[in-house]
């Protein structure tokens, strides 16, 4: 009966997408400054524009029937083929999984016996979310975040670090990198403010300011997790966000809202190609997830960040350690 409900609310959904495609594409045109060169280009962008949403509304009609555990939704990404979403804002899947296995040289910090909560996030510490753009270098903003939030949790100190001095002088790019180096590279290097390094989504020289100061910040050791997420959420509590890396899939690229479940994100060929930032974990309705940040702007997702299954190693999660700065 369930089947039947939903194939009954894809139908009309579907009728509904048809008739309102010119009217929503324009909507999206105007929401995300949707500028295209020749009306060749725009026709080609409105049949992936008319594609996504035609497979929106049909996840949707399954969320809606209590079939799905997240909302997907029109967002910045849904004129792009997903090859053309992974080769703009996600890293290489061979670069970084090789970056990935490198972690594994780290040593674990030891654990207090302490239980960690049901349920445990950072949501309160004001660190805005920010847009790595046209660029792989979720890498560099995960590791950034990791420093920011920490001296704005332990310090009430607010900085905005320069994720371009990464993308440049460290040993990445836009193509993908390794937030340990990142790490170690503010640790042996220190880093600039944004203002006086600002972000460009390309990668160049390194040209760090002479003229000014660094952030007072000091990265003293870069630590791992085990690859299990109890174990992610035992660090966690203890010691603060994590950075993480997993495989976005072409469900992701259209998320909104919700616990992120996929089946296409475990497949055996599927690695890595994203990182981001785990700020907390809970559980929704016997649901257990993590809360991630996000470096795509606050248009995505729950205004820059996404809930993920928990305990299921979902997209390849738990397959590599989790790392992250000790600052003092």
């Amino acid at each position: 009966m369930k089947s039947l409900f939903v194939f009954a609310i894809i139908a009309v959904v579907s009728i509904s997408a048809h008739s309102s495609l010119d009217e929503k594409w324009e909507e999206f045109k105007t929401d995300y400054r949707k500028v295209y060169s020749y009306s060749k280009e725009e026709q080609m962008r409105k049949q992936i524009f008319s594609k996504h949403l035609e497979e929106i509304e049909e996840h949707n009609a399954r969320y809606a029937a209590g079939i799905e555990t997240y909302e997907k939704g029109i967002n910045q990404f849904s004129d792009l083929t997903y090859e053309e979403f992974a080769a703009q804002f996600l890293g290489e899947n061979s670069l970084m999984a090789e970056h990935a296995t490198k972690i594994e040289k780290y040593i674990e910090k030891p654990l207090r016996r302490e239980l960690a909560p049901e349920s445990f996030d950072w949501s309160d510490v004001d660190v805005p979310v920010k847009n790595q753009r046209s660029c792989g270098s979720c890498w560099a903003f995960a590791s950034v975040a990791s420093v920011e939030y920490r001296y704005k949790k332990f310090f009430n100190k607010s900085y905005t670090l320069a994720e371009q001095e990464l993308v440049d002088c460290d040993v990445g790019g836009c193509k993908g990198g390794r937030s340990d180096v990142a790490l170690e590279y503010v640790r042996n290097n220190g880093l600039s403010f944004e203002k006086d390094y600002p972000y460009k989504a390309v990668e160049e020289e390194c040209h760090v300011p002479n003229n000014e100061p660094k952030a007072p910040v000091t990265v003293k050791n870069v630590y791992k997790t085990a690859k299990d997420e109890v174990t992610f959420k035992d660090h966690f509590y203890q010691y603060g966000p994590l950075v993480v890396y997993y495989f976005a899939d072409k469900n992701f690229q259209s998320y909104k809202k919700g616990v992120f479940m996929s089946d296409t994100c475990n497949l055996p060929n599927s690695k890595i190609n994203h990182a981001v930032l785990i700020v907390g974990y809970g559980n929704d309705n016997g649901l257990k997830y993590w809360l991630a940040r996000n470096s795509w702007g606050k248009n995505f997702g729950e205004d820059g960040y996404f809930r993920i299954v928990r305990d299921a190693n979902m997209c390849n999660m738990a397959k590599h350690p989790a790392i992250y700065p000790e600052v003092a």
